[in-house]
């Protein structure tokens, strides 16, 4: 997978940092940490969440859907086949 970021990620990304308390990561390290799982496939995360309250999870799901980026709920990131990983907010 790879495609161009949509073009209202910059804003997306500075309004989701604005409205929550926990960490968002988009610095190259942190994304490629979240861009594989246990399986073989690998696909670059636009940035990555740490909420810190369910509201930090609203925020982000109410951005997402209005910017039209994509979200992707991760956990262990154990899959065996590439469900825990592609181009979204983890």
């Amino acid at each position: 997978m790879s495609s161009t970021p949509p073009s209202a990620l910059p804003d997306f990304l500075a309004d989701l940092q604005r409205q929550v308390q926990g960490e968002l990561r988009t610095d190259q390290v942190s994304r490629l940490l979240y861009s594989t799982d246990a399986s073989i496939y690998q696909a670059m995360p636009y940035g990555v969440l740490i909420p810190e309250s369910v509201d930090d999870v609203q925020a982000a799901v109410e951005l997402a859907a209005r910017y039209r980026i994509p979200l992707l709920p991760r956990a262990g990131g154990s899959s065996l086949a590439g469900q825990a990983v592609n181009e979204a907010l983890v």
